[in-house]
């Protein structure tokens, strides 16, 4: 009898047990599930932004306009450039600049000066990315974007840094500023990230913090 009702507490603290480890678990993958429902569309946003505006300057099915075109001994300038096309989700896009530069002495650069671009989604949220500058090196496929980048969805999230670095050849997308976003599921904020596109892994880094907005 001692040994059954022994056996029977045993089972009792196990089942118990085994209750509690399965909570705590289904408790871990809720805050995994709300954890990645506020990263993963900052990520994806950093990540669309950036390859619409190389897009822009460098698929030649872009649209090019310019008001004016002017020549000197340095430099060819275009004021007002918009660059008009599709991109690989066949989202219609819209990037305008200030100003485009390319130097004579050095014809793989190309600056652009107070950009604005313009994402129309289909089955996906729009935005609009603003940002003060940028530089785009043709031969090496790399972008930068300096000075007051914001990004705005049309779902709700806004994204806030000061640089952004794509290399379009390697697929990967960096920033070692503060980044900053919020949105309808929470906030995030962080020293850094990283973005590879052919892999879809997104990182933050450095002492990053999330709020969740509880429903």
């Amino acid at each position: 009898m001692t040994t059954e009702g022994g056996v029977r507490k045993q089972a009792a603290f196990g089942g118990a047990a085994g209750q509690s480890y399965a909570v705590k678990k289904m408790r871990a993958h809720s805050q995994l599930v709300q954890l990645l429902k506020v990263c993963l569309p900052v990520g994806a946003m950093v990540l669309a932004s950036l390859v619409i505006v190389y897009a822009a300057t460098y698929r030649p099915s872009s649209s090019i306009t310019s008001t004016n075109v002017a020549f000197d001994a340095t430099e060819v300038r275009m004021l007002h450039p918009k660059y008009t096309g599709r991109d690989e989700a066949d989202r219609a896009y819209t990037v305008v600049a200030d100003t485009a530069r390319r130097k004579h002495d050095n014809p793989h650069l190309v600056w652009l000066d107070q950009i604005k671009a313009n994402v129309v989604g289909q089955d996906e949220p729009g935005f609009l990315l603003t940002a003060l500058s940028g530089v785009f090196e043709t031969e090496k496929r790399l972008l930068e974007l300096t000075g007051d980048i914001r990004v705005r969805s049309a779902d709700g999230y806004d994204l806030a840094t000061e640089f952004a670095e794509a290399n379009l050849k390697a697929g990967l997308i960096t920033g070692d500023r503060e980044i900053v976003a919020n949105g309808p599921l929470g906030d995030l904020r962080a020293d850094g990230f990283q973005v590879n596109r052919n892999d879809k892994h997104i990182r933050f880094i450095g002492n990053v913090r999330v709020r969740i907005t509880s429903d």
